[in-house]
């Protein structure tokens, strides 16, 4: 599947992937990861306490969704925490973007024209929009720390509406600009039912 559709992210270029097929199979599977920690504790001539225990829990839905284009080539989808509806039977398109020297990459939509139902990878653990978008890790601690130790010798609460605009301005604003730029450059590949 090559592709001669380039996307430009961030200054990165990417290569836009693309299969439309028919549902031949799906299969969904859900996995509860569960997490605890705390308790114990101590006595001391007979006094003593205990720590609370947490526990926690979450759930990944797994979709598998085997598909077959027109010209008889087969393609799986391996999605975690999409959550597609699908069935046999369903025409699907799946989208994904490769880094220019990179032999993989991650699906940013998933398109049921069956359904007419769109899914972008924006949310979630599957948010690879959100991954490709992602401020530097500079501008996410290093310049709100000098911001807070210059802004803190000043007074102190102006660092913190500082930090607030700072953060509003130049980390999420344009991740959420650049989401909708991947967003508006992939929707002349999406197909309509």
């Amino acid at each position: 599947m090559a592709s001669n559709n380039v996307i430009q992210v961030r200054g990165k270029n990417y290569n836009i992937y693309e299969f439309t097929g028919k549902v031949a199979h799906s299969n969904k599977q859900l996995e509860t990861v569960v997490s605890g920690g705390g308790g114990g504790g101590a006595t001391y001539q007979g006094t003593g306490g205990a720590a609370p225990v947490r526990i926690s829990s979450t759930t990944y839905t797994h979709d598998d969704i085997f598909l077959v284009n027109d010209q008889g080539q087969e393609h799986v989808l391996r999605l975690v925490d999409w959550d597609i509806a699908t069935r046999e039977g369903h025409i699907i398109q799946a989208i994904w973007l490769i880094k220019e020297g990179k032999d993989e990459g991650s699906y940013v939509a998933i398109n049921n024209l069956s359904t007419n139902t769109l899914l972008w990878g924006d949310r979630g653990r599957h948010g690879s929009i959100g991954k490709l978008v992602r401020p530097e890790w500079w501008k996410v601690f290093i310049l709100p720390i000098v911001i807070l130790v210059a802004s803190a010798m000043i007074i102190s609460w102006l660092s913190i509406v500082l930090v607030i605009v700072y953060f509003y301005f130049v980390v999420h604003k344009p991740w959420k600009d650049d989401i909708q730029s991947v967003k508006n450059q992939l929707k002349p590949f999406i197909q309509s039912a």
